[in-house]
């Protein structure tokens, strides 16, 4: 080969690279409550480590397909407390019932979705029970095509469980009294 076909053959091979990249792409957009894209990045929740019901995280799915595809969703266990107490499950269009963490390492939804391009999708959500037990739960949530699984995009999701605040307080009478009241040396009323 020359130069000239040696220069025109590795330009065509990078163009077909770069095409074939960005072609990719991701298989569905994650997005948050307030519209943020969370693909491929970690969603930090805070909890009270008593919290009833279990507190939630809604991820909105949108397939970037340019035909209708059967998505399905797996979840790793990243990271739990020691206690056998804590709970955790999902939902990807039906809801699993709630299992002991450390139970389901790999737990794969049972039934698919059929999604169509660019149609928002609302039938995720990730439930995590702390139990009253402090800590950190982190969870891995990957959605893929059910014909080809390694066309995926993943989200970590990582509920931080603390007591987060005291228990109020109510009285039925408020009361205030200071004593003595500088103007009279009284008490005041």
């Amino acid at each position: 080969m020359n130069r000239m076909t040696t220069t025109l053959f590795r330009s065509a091979v990078t163009v077909f690279a770069l095409s074939s990249l960005s072609a990719q792409g991701q298989l569905v957009l994650l997005t948050d409550d307030w519209g943020n894209t969370v693909n491929n990045s970690v969603v930090n929740v805070w909890i009270d480590n008593n919290a009833s019901p279990a507190p939630v995280v809604y991820l909105t799915s949108r397939l970037q397909a340019s035909e209708a595809t059967v998505v399905n969703v797996k979840r790793y266990e990243l990271e739990f407390p020691d206690e056998d107490t804590t709970k955790n499950y999902f939902c990807w269009g039906e809801c699993y019932a709630p299992a002991i963490s450390g139970t389901h390492p790999l737990w794969y939804a049972i039934e698919a979705v059929e999604m169509s391009p660019n149609v928002d999708f609302n039938g995720f959500h990730a439930y995590y029970s702390p139990m009253g037990v402090n800590g950190t739960a982190a969870f891995r949530y990957v959605w893929f095509d059910d014909a080809n699984p390694n066309d995926s995009t993943w989200a970590d999701i990582v509920f931080n469980a603390s007591p987060v605040g005291i228990t109020d307080l109510a009285s039925q009478e408020v009361t205030f009294n200071a004593y003595p009241c500088p103007a009279s040396g009284t008490k005041c009323s």
